[in-house]
Formats: structure tokens, sequence, C-alpha cells
């Protein structure tokens, strides 16, 4: 293929950035089996 090629560049801000919505979303899908967890009565 080819033409021009397009290489985006990540700054270490938006990395930060992204890596800080996965640990939110980590976070909630803990919270959410734990939750689900102690409903079931299976956390000791």
């Amino acid at each position: 293929m080819s033409g021009p090629k397009v290489v985006r560049i990540v700054t270490r801000e938006e990395i930060i950035a992204i890596c800080e919505g996965h640990l939110q979303r980590l976070e909630r899908a803990v919270n959410r089996w734990q939750t689900q967890a102690t409903r079931l009565g299976e956390l000791s």
C-alpha cells in the first residue's frame, strides 16, 4: 500500500488519563463483584 502513513503521538498525560480510566473501570467492576458476592453470602 502506497501513500502517506499517519502516526499519532500519544503524550504521557494521555497515557496516564487512559490508565486512570481503566483503573476506575476495574474499581467499579470489583465493587460490583463484591456486592454480588456479599449478597450471595460468598465472601468470608
